[in-house]
């Protein structure tokens, strides 16, 4: 980053340019929304345990973090429980407290843009990117930290910019606050303040501006203070168990094995969560291959010293380009050949397993685009350090440098899967369309389609896993508000987790030995085992067994464009544990919602033998 003399008082690219508007952006995505419909009483994933910890708020009055979660979590707990105090607890206003806190994410992105001396209409299409983002998108419409954590941090880099550029007092008290709220939601937004001790290193008035830094770098200071506190004088069962594993990673060399594989997959990530925005990488780079020119401009300016560009010849293009091929096929060779893992896409965990159900025919192509991706997406990276026209100025710089920070704590931790590439889209998608904007305005249509073409995409997803997971939940949840007890139906690892995760932790202490694929596998086996009541998908027993339906429940299901059914169906069970007379569907009570989740169980059990 380029160090500033003065306070830099130029304000960002307000200039116009030809696009949508903000308005538009943000009523596609609420479209999307729309469609999948996002009231429905069910948790999501593990997303179980962050509702229950706003539960117990409600309840008593006090903040306890659920034994399931290793990320202290109080703004996000209160922020949800503001949206229940309306109507009452429900998964349905947690969900809703997700999607008003991204809305305000995708609104502040977009001023970062603009910050970043992109046109209004560039920072637009850019935002309706990061919006249709597959996992963005779908992970919105859950309680899990990832998007509040991603909108919070987008809310801080954003007023910290601001205070940078100004000096005003006001920005730099908004982004301490922003700051605070992303440390209180996981204890990684600790970056922020990393970040921030880096531009203040490479700010000439460093000293002269000494008190500005000190009041935004205050409260995310004492916010770190109070996270370290709580994570070293008040563990719960997960961060005890995490602590061990994590020591486990170093002593052994995950850490420094991790290191040759895990940088270019996640770059690769980048590309594939901003596919619109690697379209149009692959535009710039295609364009500047073909020029007839001996000496070109990635952007596409034939002058050699045009403003912003970087003067490259079609041979020192083609072997940038070349070598950085070389470096992501090394990587994904490294990966299979140190750890066994795929050729092909899905290489990282959690959400993109369907990929190995649909075959050869998703993943051969998922595999091309992530490879092409990660090679454009790293080519504009380096270009962006290595020019001084790309480099961005101090304040700027910000971004940057918390980025940085964030990424040295993703390589150090040692749980690594897709959805920890998200903090840096804001980054990979500024980073290119900064060197490539003439181009976002020139194919802005296609641009465009691609985008929504990916949120309609992305709703379909989404809407399919919530309907399984409200199907299940709903079945579940009827027997329960019937009378009949919790532990005696069998509704997969959510439901088992929300009500019984404690007893789990009561029998099974956090040593160095534990694994939580141990409680997907054994304990699941035995409550299943045990349960009365199971749902099912299928009504048809195994062999040896007998089911009795006692209830239903249809959706109509866009993937295989027919209803789908889940069953609850009651087995027989020996004199010894029967607890009740027979139920039947006549006394079932009306409730709430969500899946069982046994490809989710396959998917977290095989994470936890996998390096990451």
């Amino acid at each position: 980053m380029q160090a500033a003399a003065e306070p830099q008082a130029v304000r960002p690219g307000a200039n116009g340019s030809p696009g949508i508007s903000l308005t538009v952006v943000l009523l596609l995505f609420l479209g999307a929304v729309a469609l999948v419909n996002p009231f429905r009483e069910m948790p999501y994933d593990d997303d179980w345990a962050f509702s229950e910890t706003v539960k117990h708020l409600l309840d008593t009055g006090q903040y306890r973090l659920n034994a399931w979660l290793a990320p202290n979590m109080p703004f996000q707990t209160v922020w949800g429980a503001l949206f229940c105090l309306p109507g009452g607890y429900s998964f349905s206003a947690l969900r809703v407290s997700t999607l008003v806190l991204f809305v305000i994410g995708l609104v502040a992105f977009r001023a970062l843009a603009l910050e970043h001396d992109l046109k209004r209409g560039t920072a637009n299409l850019l935002t309706l990117c990061l919006a249709s983002s597959p996992l963005v998108f779908k992970l919105s419409l859950t309680y899990l930290s990832d998007v509040p954590f991603l909108a919070t941090t987008i809310v801080a880099v954003l007023f910290y910019t601001r205070a940078l550029r100004g000096g005003r007092w006001l920005d730099w008290l908004v982004a301490a606050t922003a700051a605070s709220a992303t440390i209180f939601i996981r204890q990684f937004g600790m970056a922020i303040l990393g970040g921030l001790a880096l531009v203040w290193l490479c700010d000439r008035r460093r000293f002269a501006r000494f008190s500005e830094y000190f009041v935004g770098a205050l409260f995310p200071t004492m916010s770190t203070l109070w996270q370290l506190q709580q994570g070293w004088n008040q563990s719960n069962w997960a961060q005890t168990l995490l602590l061990h594993r994590q020591k486990r990673f170093f002593w052994e060399g995950g850490f420094l094995k991790g290191l040759p594989w895990r940088i270019p997959v996640l770059v690769e990530y980048i590309a594939w969560f901003l596919l619109p925005v690697a379209l149009v990488a692959g535009l710039a780079a295609w364009r500047a291959l073909r020029s007839k020119e001996a000496r070109i401009e990635i952007e596409g300016e034939s002058a050699p010293n045009a403003k912003g560009g970087l003067s490259q010849t079609r041979g020192a293009l083609a072997a940038d380009l070349a070598g950085w091929l070389l470096v992501i096929l090394a990587s994904v060779a490294y990966g299979v050949w140190m750890y066994g893992l795929p050729w092909l896409m899905p290489y990282l965990p959690w959400f993109f397993e369907i990929m190995k159900l649909l075959g050869l025919k998703v993943e051969i192509p998922a595999t091309v685009l992530t490879i092409i991706g990660g090679v454009l997406f790293a080519h504009f990276f380096a270009r962006r350090y290595l020019s001084a026209d790309h480099r961005p100025r101090l304040e700027q710089g910000l971004l940057d440098a918390v980025s940085s920070v964030s990424l040295l704590m993703a390589l150090v931790f040692f749980v690594f899967g897709d959805k920890d590439a998200l903090i840096f889209l804001p980054l990979g998608a500024i980073a290119v369309a900064r060197q490539t904007e003439d181009l976002f305005v020139k194919h802005r249509r296609s641009v465009l389609t691609a985008c929504v073409l990916l949120l309609v995409g992305s709703a379909v997803w989404t809407r399919e896993d919530l309907c399984r997971n409200q199907a299940v939940w709903t079945l579940a949840a009827r027997l329960h508000a019937s009378g009949v007890p919790s532990e005696d139906i069998f509704a997969g690892w959510e439901w088992y987790g929300y009500y019984h995760f404690e007893d789990y932790t009561r029998v099974v202490p956090p040593v160095e030995t534990t694994e939580f694929s141990d409680f997907f596998g054994r304990w699941m086996d035995l409550q299943r085992a045990k349960a009365e009541y199971l749902i099912v998908h299928a009504p048809e027993p195994p062999p040896g067994e007998h089911y009795d339906v006692v209830d239903q429940f249809r959706y109509f299901s866009v993937f295989s464009r027919a209803m789908e059914t889940f069953y609850a169906v009651k087995r027989p069970l020996p004199p010894a544990q029967m607890r009740r007379p027979p139920l039947g569907p006549g006394r079932l009570g009306r409730s709430l919602t969500s899946r069982s989740n046994h490809a989710a169980t396959a998917e977290v059990a095989q994470t936890e033998s996998a390096p990451y």
